[in-house]
């Protein structure tokens, strides 16, 4: 029977050496943020929009896809904000100062595994008003060892607006700007991370 141990490991290797490089940048501290705040204020300066996930073919796992969180770098500060979502579909409303912004990972959830996807969308945020960045579509391929993801983003203005009115009826009146990320479609390798299930069902290397 061939050893097939070495290549095993090499393939390990280079999966951890994958997920180091997109995690190492982003170590330290992010301010963790809800999708939807509890109240906000027409003084502050407000970016909102709404996250949906699917799938774009069969899939062997029990569970779809949701996304885990998603976060955002100030360029001028470097300030980091993580969006704490727990769900497929989710409208956010974030209290952000005004600057230029990128999307710079996503993490998606499928049960008890996790995947992450590094990201390279920007867009600005001015003062005052209300920010839609749009409606972004995260598609997620089906599970195979390299896997994609794509996000592109749509936008509806009149749904924007009845969903100021149903969720922040206070903010209803503040003029929207639209400040669509770029790319708009982007397609990106989708890497799973640690903790990976390590009961046998959820197996799929000959190393679990």
């Amino acid at each position: 029977m061939k050893d097939t141990s070495g290549y095993l490991v090499m393939k390990e290797l280079r999966s951890l050496m994958l997920v180091f490089g997109m995690t190492f940048p982003f170590l330290g501290c992010a301010t963790e943020m809800v999708p939807l705040p509890a109240s906000l204020s027409a003084d502050q300066t407000i970016v909102f929009g709404e996250i949906q996930t699917s799938l774009t073919g069969p899939t062997t796992r029990w569970y779809a896809p949701q996304v885990r969180f998603f976060e955002l770098m100030n360029h001028t500060t470097e300030e980091r904000f993580r969006v704490d979502v727990e769900a497929a579909d989710s409208p956010f409303f974030l209290a952000l100062a005004p600057g230029e912004y990128e999307l710079v990972r996503v993490q998606i959830n499928e049960g008890a595994f996790r995947s992450m996807a590094q990201l390279n969308s920007t867009f600005q945020v001015r003062k005052g008003g209300l920010n839609y960045l749009g409606k972004w579509e995260v598609k997620v391929h089906p599970p195979t060892y390299l896997r994609l993801i794509d996000v592109s983003v749509e936008t509806d203005l009149e749904d924007a607006k009845a969903e100021v009115r149903s969720l922040y009826p206070d903010l209803a009146g503040l003029p929207i700007h639209l400040q669509i990320p770029t790319p708009k479609d982007s397609e990106t390798r989708l890497v799973e991370i640690s903790p990976y299930p390590r009961v046998w069902w959820f197996c799929r290397h000959l190393t679990c």
